[in-house]
């Protein structure tokens, strides 16, 4: 005799996805005996066309800001999605700060204003400007870096592919420090064998080490002659 088994399918969806397999096993009650073929697989084809892709990138991905301008700004770039079949739709994406070595914290407590925040492109939008801000203390810091990541959101459609994610920011410190002799004039006797000249920071603060080059010139005194000199 013949008899069929008859299952039922997920309903059909409309994502692309790769090729899936199950098996279906039979057996029986005692006394029912089985051929060696009690097992099948089952291969479910995939037959929906592949989903529209739409590129996200920053405009830049090596951004110098001097540190006084008190913002750095993010440009971001989307293919145009009307040229995509069935790609015209909103895209959402993440941008993300990390540190390296600027530091980022809230209301001016850092170099930086971190940024974790979302972005969403409308069907005619192909760019969008993601702001932060720069603190401009009275520090000598030198050049400080930090970076931001763009990410793909899931379940968004059509779906965002990132090129060029990553931007690196380089802060420029643009503050100074005044140095000078003080006191700037000194008497001393012939007789005495040393001088000591002070250096001072006389305006600002630094949180790098920095360097003077301190030399002397003749006046009427010869140096090698009547002191050494300095070089």
């Amino acid at each position: 005799i013949g008899l069929q088994f008859r299952g039922t399918l997920t309903p059909d969806d409309v994502f692309p996805e790769a090729n899936k397999s199950f098996e279906i096993f039979m057996t029986a009650s005692p006394g029912v005996y089985l051929t060696p073929n009690t097992i099948i697989t089952v291969t479910i084809m995939n037959d929906d066309p592949p989903l529209p892709v739409v590129n996200i990138s920053f405009a830049q991905t090596q951004i110098t800001v001097r540190e006084g301008e008190g913002i750095v700004q993010f440009r971001l770039l989307k293919s145009d999605d009307a040229s995509v079949p069935g790609g015209r739709g909103i895209v959402r994406v993440m941008l993300t700060t990390a540190d390296g070595s600027a530091f980022g914290a809230p209301f001016g407590m850092g170099d930086y204003q971190p940024l974790d925040v979302e972005v969403a492109f409308d069907v005619e939008d192909t760019e969008q400007i993601v702001t932060t801000t720069i603190t401009d203390n009275d520090r000598l810091e030198g050049v400080e870096s930090f970076t931001a990541t763009i990410v793909a959101l899931s379940g968004t459609f059509p779906v965002a592919v990132v090129m060029n994610a990553t931007a690196t920011v380089d802060i420029v410190d643009d503050d100074i420090v005044v140095v000078g002799f003080d006191p700037a004039l000194y008497t001393v006797g012939e007789g005495r064998q040393t001088l000591s000249v002070a250096v001072q920071l006389l305006f600002g603060e630094t949180d790098v080490d920095f360097s003077v080059i301190v030399t002397s010139s003749d006046m009427d005194a010869i140096g090698g002659e009547d002191f050494e000199a300095v070089d």
